[in-house]
């Protein structure tokens, strides 16, 4: 009778084996290279942003569209150009920021939105102060709203239009009337 014999062979192999283990060192260093990697593809990512580069797998995506529907992804394109173009209202912008009291003047430039804004302090003091009037420009960037603060030193930086009502609304008594009534009406309701 014959005897029969199982047997395995074993091929070598050019993949690295993976072995579990519980050395802590080890896996820290891992879960170090692995958030690195997501930094670095972030920062790739950014910068392409700027450029104007697409990401990888959005042109993957689109290499596998047919003619129609890239005609399709074209007028989308076209359409989503167009409200980029436009400055984004002032209920858009005012959602974007929560301690923005209120605005004193909304002035429209090209595809930006210039805003003079009077501002609470945290909601956490003791005391709670109204300040400014402060500008700020809100704009659209894809699916994002930049903002842009304009600090004392550099509001010679601001076009033309925006630096006259901020004079304007610098020069009014009014104004700093009705921020004093904005800061004793929140600080009643603080209390």
């Amino acid at each position: 009778m014959e005897e029969i014999h199982d047997s395995v062979t074993r091929v070598p192999s050019d993949r690295p084996k993976y072995t579990f283990s519980f050395d802590s060192e080890r896996a820290r260093k891992e879960l170090e290279r692995i958030r690195q990697q997501e930094v670095e593809r972030d920062r790739k990512r950014r910068e392409g942003r700027i450029k104007g580069e697409i990401s990888h797998s959005l042109g993957q995506k689109l290499h596998r569209c047919n003619i129609l529907q890239l005609k399709k992804v074209i007028k989308i394109c076209k359409r989503r150009v167009r409200t980029l173009k436009e400055p984004p209202t002032e209920d858009e912008c005012r959602l974007s920021v929560s301690y923005v009291v209120s605005v004193l003047c909304s002035i429209t430039i090209r595809n930006k939105r210039f805003m003079i804004e009077l501002r609470r302090n945290s909601a956490r003091a003791k005391k709670l102060n109204v300040n400014g009037p402060y500008v700020r420009a809100y704009w659209r960037d894809g699916e994002y709203l930049g903002k842009q603060n304009y600090a004392k030193d550099k509001l010679r930086h601001l076009p033309r239009k925006v630096q006259r009502a901020l004079r304007e609304l610098s020069r009014d008594p009014a104004v700093e009337e009705f921020r004093l009534r904005l800061q004793e009406k929140l600080s009643s309701v603080n209390e």
